[in-house]
């Protein structure tokens, strides 16, 4: 008996016959009519765009045939797009549409909405630039290319006086200027504020809101267009209060705060309770410095900072 195995690839035009033999080569010659009459056959076969009764080889079909066949399946795609490196592929000269990360994944949406944004705040907000930082660098757009105009010792009062030589004034491509100043040559279009810390402390709450309130209006005065968002004060750590900087002060700050965010049509955002236990302190785990002020954080403190601020974007 001979088995006869024909495979016709109108796409290669080309033909490939295999032919197992198990029996005598008698036989063979009297098959080699039959034989030659389907050679023939194949040949006209393989001459025409289609062939309705032959198997097509596929195992050749690059990516873009495959994606463009109606018999691929929508599954297979994910799977061909993880095998090619976005980092050394021109999207130009790619066989198939490739969506722009933002396009396709919801964090990368999140991140851009912060590329227009710029961060001012105290040390607290110092370290969570040195996260985003750290974070950059490994590959990941953690708060997209937001900018910081962060410093230790910044409240609203003393960002409101000159800017000298002492003065607590953030630089900006080199250069320390007014914070309005910086904001403006950023050209942001999302200012996010996190003060207070330094100020209720000193002047109390109605003061610091009021020293609040008038560095708004000059970041406004050269930046019009720009959208305000007022972060909480976050919590300090059980031990670490003081008389009159404590996390009661701090929970009546942010409730004054809220209440001028709903007056002036500003964006309020409650960090705090992200970060606070069940008694209102900071939790342990969140802060990086419980044997001293008790009020910075960890690095796992920031990845859900950087959380709560993505939620607002998507």
């Amino acid at each position: 008996m001979i088995t006869l195995i024909l495979k016709c690839s109108p796409k290669r035009e080309r033909m490939r016959m295999v032919i197992f033999m198990k029996q005598p080569l008698s036989l063979f010659r009297n098959f080699l009519p039959v034989f030659l009459t389907l050679c023939i056959l194949f040949t006209g076969c393989a001459q025409q765009e289609n062939c309705s009764e032959v198997s097509v080889l596929s195992d050749e079909l690059d990516v873009s045939e495959a994606l463009s066949s109606p018999d691929s399946q929508a599954s297979d795609i994910p799977t061909l797009a993880s095998q090619i490196s976005p980092s050394n592929t021109d999207s130009s000269s790619f066989p198939f549409e490739n969506p722009s990360q933002t396009e396709s994944d919801p964090a990368a949406q999140a991140d851009a909405f912060f590329d227009d944004a710029v961060f001012i705040g105290d040390s607290v907000s110092l370290k969570l630039k040195y996260y985003c930082m750290q974070q950059r660098k490994t590959g990941q757009s953690t708060l997209g290319q937001a900018q910081f105009l962060v410093s230790g010792s910044m409240g609203s009062a003393n960002a409101l006086r000159p800017v000298s030589p002492e003065s607590i004034h953030p630089s900006y491509q080199g250069k320390k200027m007014a914070l309005e100043d910086s904001v403006a040559q950023m050209k942001a279009n999302k200012v996010f504020l996190m003060l207070g810390m330094n100020d209720i402390g000193l002047y109390g709450i109605d003061a610091s809101m009021q020293n609040l309130d008038a560095l708004i209006q000059r970041i406004l005065s050269k930046s019009p267009s720009a959208s305000i968002f007022l972060q909480s004060v976050t919590p300090m750590l059980k031990g670490s209060e003081r008389e009159t900087l404590n996390n009661a002060v701090i929970q009546e700050y942010n409730a004054q705060l809220q209440a001028y965010c709903q007056e002036k049509g500003f964006t309020y955002l409650d960090i705090a309770s992200k970060m606070q236990d069940g008694d209102g302190f900071l939790i342990p785990a969140y802060c990086s410095d419980p044997e001293a002020m008790g009020i910075h954080f960890t690095d796992l403190a920031c990845s859900i900072w950087v959380d709560t601020l993505e939620s607002i974007a998507s």
